[in-house]
C-alpha cells in the first residue's frame, strides 16, 4: 500500500504557477495525455484521461505519471525509497519543486519533509 505526499502551502498554488515551475526543472514535464491498458484476456483496452496539470518524471528513459494537481495542491505515491535519497528522481522533482513554489512536502499524517 502507497503513502501519499503533497506538495502545498498554505495559500494554495495556482496552476498557472505549477506549471512554470514545472517546465523550469529538468527531468519533469507536464503530461496531461490519456493513459491506455489492454486486458491481456479479453483484448479490451481501457483509457482514462489525464488532468491539466499532471506531470510526468524521467525515470530509467521512461517518463512515468507521478505528479497530480487538484485545486491548488500536488499530490504523489512515495515509493520504497526515501523523499531524502538523492538518486530517487520523484524525490529530486518533488524537493525541487517544493522550493521553486515556496511550499512544503507534507505525509498523509501531517508531517513534513525537507
Amino acid at each position: 500500500m502507497g503513502y501519499e505526499l503533497q506538495i502545498r502551502r498554505d495559500s494554495g498554488i495556482p496552476i498557472g504557477e505549477w506549471k512554470q515551475a514545472v517546465s523550469s526543472i529538468p527531468g519533469i514535464r507536464l503530461d496531461d495525455a490519456p493513459t491506455s491498458i489492454t486486458n491481456p484476456k479479453t483484448g479490451q483496452t481501457v483509457s482514462i484521461g489525464g488532468s491539466d496539470g499532471d506531470v510526468a518524471v524521467l525515470m530509467d528513459g521512461e517518463w512515468k505519471r507521478v505528479f497530480h494537481y487538484f485545486e491548488g495542491a500536488i499530490s504523489f505515491k512515495s515509493g520504497p525509497v526515501s523523499l531524502q535519497d538523492s538518486d530517487d528522481p520523484v524525490a529530486r522533482a518533488a524537493f525541487a519543486l517544493a522550493k521553486k513554489l515556496s511550499a512544503k512536502l507534507v505525509g498523509d499524517n501531517g508531517e513534513q519533509y525537507g
